[in-house]
């Protein structure tokens, strides 16, 4: 064996020892500090992640429920729905339709809303419980105020008082034709107010969430003013 391959041998086992001492010295060092900087086993919270819960129904109790979400595009995405297509009496959520009816109208000088008309002791009578928005037979008062007591006090009084502008029956006449417009199939208005008929037997202003969605959308995207 020649002199050379000696030292390399040498040189060989002498840095094998090393690294493998430097090594060792470091998996100590880890073991050392890991351990300053870490609870001890038995202190450690244990965390169950469990898997995730189903999202559950709501409990719905009304008798018709539509929940829409409505996107900058104009695009609805359906949230709940139930009975959407179940007609059913609407009450006050008729005056959405009488204040479309009265903005869409505004080119005409009858519903011009700074032009003032007389209340009739008829649309001051249709409801006789103090409340805001009640008016006075021989008032006289501004379309636009009328609009803003039926929209902010459900006045029915207002809401009358609107109506008789172009007279009853052609006023609810455009009610239902701008159903028909909207493609609301399943409404049907009788008055501007919602109020129940005197007539027992008389069907109420009726339509479904289904058509009063629509309506809404419709609302929300021409006359913001109403909201």
């Amino acid at each position: 064996m020649t002199k050379n391959i000696k030292y390399f041998l040498g040189a060989f086992f002498l840095t094998s020892f090393l690294f493998s001492g430097i090594n060792s010295l470091q998996r100590e060092m880890e073991k050392y500090f890991y351990a300053q900087i870490t609870q001890p086993f038995h202190d450690l919270v244990v965390v169950d992640i469990s898997a995730r819960p189903k999202k559950q129904k709501p409990d719905i109790n009304a008798e018709a429920v539509i929940s829409l979400k409505l996107y900058k595009t104009e695009k609805t995405r359906l949230v709940v729905r139930k009975n959407i297509d179940k007609t059913l009496p609407i009450a006050s959520l008729s005056k959405l339709m009488t204040a479309l009816v009265v903005i869409e109208n505004t080119h005409l000088s009858d519903y011009d809303l700074s032009k003032t008309t007389i209340v009739s002791q008829k649309a001051a009578s249709q409801y006789n419980i103090p409340v805001h928005g009640n008016l006075e037979a021989g008032q006289v008062i501004a379309i636009e105020q009328l609009l803003k007591y039926m929209l902010y006090y459900s006045s029915n009084d207002a809401a009358f008082a609107l109506a008789e502008v172009i007279g009853l029956d052609n006023f609810i006449a455009k009610m239902n034709q701008k159903s028909k417009e909207l493609g609301l199939n399943n409404t049907y208005f009788i008055n501007p107010t919602g109020l129940d008929p005197s007539d027992i037997d008389a069907v109420p202003n009726y339509s479904t969430v289904n058509d009063l969605a629509k309506l809404s959308k419709y609302i929300l995207s021409n006359h913001g003013l109403i909201f």
